[in-house]
């Protein structure tokens, strides 16, 4: 069958077994074309249009014509319902181009959405841990980094909620009253131990990151950093880094995300580890450039094969 053939054959499959409207149908119609066209000039055939090739294509939807992020997320839509069809319906395809591409890809943006590596790096050896609060500072953004904590779930650990043998601990606050269990890196184990033990007087169940002024000695009780009082310290050490953006708690959340998913993690597991009831909350969290998700493909190319027996 030829493809204007297959792709009349595609178009009937939407309305009648995903029950697509015809308005829905029509767009496709027109994405697969400018996608034809655009594998038209690399002398590519369709069937045989591969990970790079989609991205190149994206490259020049981005760059060349200018289109938007929103439009780009639109149109991967389409190519991820049509290639899924010749691979499931059809075995046109030995290999779903479009398969193991993010589900989010868009520019760097310019606020503060996301830092880089260097930049976290920068952010903590800007502070000072031969204090105790600067020590405490260090550690509490260290976790934030690692484990993508919201700012109200920081402030609201305690000690034992801490399981250092095991190396984890348990969220009792998330959101929507939810818990979670987070496993930490050795490193930020280490961390929070050493920060624990230049502790003069801490209780096994009091908070571990306690407020600059406690209460009086008599109630012998400590208060725990306040959110704000959290990001207006990131603030401070972010621009005693050097770094220009406006940096806060939310900002070390889409920093761990994209990190997290750069690294291999899928959008299922960091699902998870983020508290989210669904993936596309965590998406949004999500910052990747075309040049990571080839990055991200070089390490899923051959998986899709495998499936197949190949």
């Amino acid at each position: 069958m030829d493809r204007e053939g297959v792709v009349d054959k595609y178009l009937g499959y939407l309305p009648n077994l995903l029950n697509y409207s015809t308005t829905t149908a029509r767009c496709h119609k027109s994405v697969l074309r400018l996608w034809f066209t655009f594998l038209d000039t690399q002398k590519v055939d369709y069937l045989n249009a591969e990970s790079e090739h989609v991205l190149s294509w994206i490259d020049y939807r981005q760059n060349e014509q200018g289109v938007k992020d929103c439009t780009i997320t639109k149109n991967l839509c389409v190519l991820r319902t049509f290639y899924h069809y010749l691979w499931e319906q059809q075995m046109l395809i030995r290999l779903n181009p479009v398969h193991y591409l993010p589900y989010f890809i868009c520019r760097p943006l310019e606020e503060g959405d996301y830092m880089s590596i260097d930049e976290c790096f920068s952010l903590l050896e800007s502070i000072d841990t031969g204090t105790p609060i600067g020590l405490r500072n260090y550690t509490a953004i260290a976790l934030m980094w690692s484990t993508g904590l919201r700012s109200k779930e920081l402030v609201s650990l305690k000690w034992n909620d801490i399981d250092f043998e095991d190396g984890h601990f348990i969220v009792r606050k998330g959101k929507g009253n939810k818990q979670r269990q987070i496993y930490l890196a050795s490193r930020i184990r280490d961390d929070l131990l050493a920060y624990k033990h230049s502790l003069k007087e801490s209780s096994p169940h009091g908070f571990v990151f306690e407020a600059e002024n406690t209460f009086s000695a008599q109630q012998k009780k400590k208060r725990h950093l306040s959110t704000g009082r959290l990001c207006e310290i990131i603030r401070i050490y972010a621009k005693k880094s050097g770094i220009k953006r406006v940096v806060g708690a939310r900002t070390l959340r889409h920093t761990f995300a994209t990190h997290m998913y750069e690294a291999g993690t899928s959008v299922k597991d960091l699902k998870e580890i983020m508290g989210h009831d669904e993936e596309t909350e965590t998406t949004i969290y999500i910052h990747v450039t075309v040049e990571a998700a080839k990055n991200i493909l070089a390490r899923h190319a051959s998986q899709t094969l495998e499936k197949r027996g190949e």
